[in-house]
């Protein structure tokens, strides 16, 4: 039988994609303010939109059949590869900018190098999810017999050990190289999305009408769950920021995530039939790369550089630097994705059935 792709999992990936444009501007903006609406935004969006990548890498994620060496190899190309080439590109970048304020140092550079050995992008911090999703989704394929036996227990499992990593593991002598201390909660939402495909637990089942309903309910609900979660560090603005392994507590973190998943996923279901939403979707991996170049070169150039009457209202004008940064690095993905072929990964004397894919599309 014919694969048919599910346009809201498309257009989902495209809101959320704004989402993260939007999220790295208003970080730069917000500062040490912890105040406001444009604080409050910030906290918002990132109470959930890494776990919603990951949801949807596992909803689109199939039951693994290939042996483990053969998911290492399809792994490393579709996520590795990319990734390193990705890092590399932006060396000049730094090197520009380094030159032009005289901070070049050798060691600085060298620390780039060790870092891609670690897993660990400090040139384009975006691309941390794929390094992250590459040891998830390895995960994923170790504990499936597990998640076959008994769903709801792994599930558990998942969250309560990904949980406790996620938290506990950074304040230890065990190294976060290729996000050992992140992965297992991002194998949770992987396989949280995974059950709601195999579930049927989608925005399809309900009405349009219900849908709207929903969708305002959720937005609101995940709203006021922010402030159910204590214990979130001071360290990054007071938020949830799964990248530098600060969720917060248990209770209040998987709330947020899980409401605004199904806020996100309900909101791209009704807006599916926008043929140009979808095919946003399509091109979230040259995005995270362009986005990155944004996060480390542009974001603050934009906004410094803004009119003073529109910088004077800051919600406003970090809103036109997303809106603006987003359709560039739209306008800019799709012709890499018409020129940039990666290559693939193969270990000596091992075969490899490759097939392109979008953050485990296909796999």
């Amino acid at each position: 039988m014919a694969k048919t792709r599910e346009l809201w999992v498309d257009c989902a990936k495209a809101w959320g994609m704004f989402l993260i444009f939007h999220g790295h501007v208003v970080e730069y903006a917000v500062g040490d303010r912890q105040t406001g609406l444009l604080y409050e935004q910030f906290r918002f969006i990132y109470a959930f939109h890494v776990p919603l990548f990951f949801f949807l890498a596992g909803y689109v994620l199939k039951k693994p059949s290939t042996t483990f060496v053969v998911t290492l190899e399809k792994k490393i190309s579709t996520l590795i590869i990319p990734g390193i080439v990705f890092l590399l590109f932006t060396i000049p970048f730094h090197l520009i900018e380094d030159f032009y304020t005289g901070n070049f140092s050798i060691p600085k550079y060298l620390n780039f190098v060790t870092g891609i050995l670690k897993g660990v992008p400090q040139t384009s911090w975006l691309t941390w999810f794929l390094f992250c999703l590459f040891t998830a989704q390895l995960l994923f394929w170790l504990v499936y017999p597990l998640f076959a036996k008994n769903k709801l227990v792994c599930l558990f499992l998942l969250y309560v050990v990904g949980w406790s990593a996620i938290t506990y593991l950074p304040s230890t002598p065990v190294p976060n190289v290729w996000f050992l201390h992140n992965a297992a909660l991002a194998c949770f939402f992987l396989y949280l999305g995974h059950y709601a495909k195999l579930k049927q637990l989608n925005p399809n089942r309900f009405t349009t009408s219900q849908k709207w309903l929903f969708v305002i309910l959720t937005a609101i609900l995940t709203y006021l769950s922010l402030y159910l979660n204590s214990g979130l560090s001071s360290y990054d603005k007071f938020a949830v920021i799964m990248a530098v392994s600060q969720v917060g507590n248990p209770f209040g973190f998987l709330l947020s995530a899980i409401l605004g998943i199904i806020f996100v996923s309900l909101l791209s279901d009704l807006t599916s039939k926008l043929d140009w939403l979808g095919e946003i979707g399509k091109v979230t991996l040259f995005l995270i790369f362009i986005g990155g170049l944004f996060f480390h070169f542009g974001n603050q150039i934009l906004i410094d550089n803004f009119p003073v009457y529109l910088r004077e209202s800051l919600v406003i004008s970090t809103l036109a630097v997303s809106i603006i940064t987003f359709w560039i690095s739209i306008i800019v993905s799709y012709w890499m994705k018409k020129v940039v072929t990666f290559p693939t990964f193969k270990f000596p004397f091992s075969k490899i059935d490759l097939t392109k894919d979008n953050f485990g599309e296909g796999s």
